[in-house]
């Protein structure tokens, strides 16, 4: 009987060591995962702001902002009238 005692606290510690164990490498991935997480908050902050978006557009699409005399504001049901170019 005592061989049985023996080998089922020698198995119940080797499965609490195993079970810490497991925890540890659980936890250390979870702080990476979180770390990864505030990383890509981050990111998408930065690709979010209103700077970065002009930037990109006038760098990479060579857009620019218009000035305001080139606004036409369209009320509703008001008749649109159409320039085309070349003719006044």
């Amino acid at each position: 009987m005592i061989p049985l005692a023996v080998l089922v606290t020698t198995w119940s510690g080797l499965h609490r060591h195993l079970l810490a164990q497991e925890l540890r490498a659980l936890e250390h991935e979870q702080a990476e995962w979180l770390e990864q997480n505030k990383r890509l908050l981050i990111s998408i902050a930065i690709y979010r702001s209103p700077q970065r978006i002009a930037e990109l557009a006038e760098r990479e699409l060579g857009l620019a902002p218009i000035s305001a005399d080139l606004v036409t504001i369209v009320e509703p049901g008001a008749q649109a009238v159409v320039q085309r170019q070349g003719t006044t």
